[in-house]
């Protein structure tokens, strides 16, 4: 399916696609998750996700300690049906990490980046440690969702929701 075009955008009340009233639990679809733990010295995937259904993913990386001469990459890769062949995005990946205690590394893919360059809709996150485990976890959530509210897309069910 294509990807959505901001002429099929339907903003709300002729404003923002997010209002004061909408609650960010319900403005947000979690898309995806690699769980907070040790990870091996390996590729690790976190989706795809078909950005037919979303203008925006964001995907957060947490890490935590590293390992000694551990190294950690970020990117974002496209695939034409889900499953399919990968491609790097160009733009999305993070620099290489290879010291320091934590870090939090946000990296945003908007919809009409991945079109420009010919790819997609799917599209997938891939953490790589190299040398050593390390502490890390990855959470991707998209919005700006072609029907309201996101959270209906939610891929990976929050244990609670609260909202103060």
């Amino acid at each position: 399916s294509p990807i959505l075009q901001p002429s099929t955008f339907i903003l709300h009340q002729g404003v923002s696609s997010v209002n004061y009233n909408e609650n960010m639990t319900e403005a947000l679809a979690v898309l995806g998750q690699l769980a907070s733990a040790v990870q091996t010295v390996a590729a690790h995937a976190i989706g795809p996700f078909n950005m037919a259904n979303f203008r925006k993913v964001l995907f957060i990386v947490d890490l935590g300690a590293l390992g000694t001469s551990a190294t950690v990459d970020f990117k974002v890769q496209a695939e034409p049906t889900n499953g399919g062949t990968a491609t790097d995005i160009t733009g999305a990946a993070i620099t290489q990490i290879t010291a320091g205690a934590t870090s939090l590394l946000l990296v945003e893919v908007r919809a009409e980046t991945v079109e420009a360059l010919g790819l997609g809709p799917w599209i997938k996150g891939v953490l790589t440690v190299g040398v050593a485990a390390s502490a890390a976890s990855v959470v991707a959530l998209g919005a700006i969702a072609r029907y309201k509210p996101e959270s209906d897309y939610n891929v990976v069910a929050p244990t609670q929701v609260v909202v103060a």
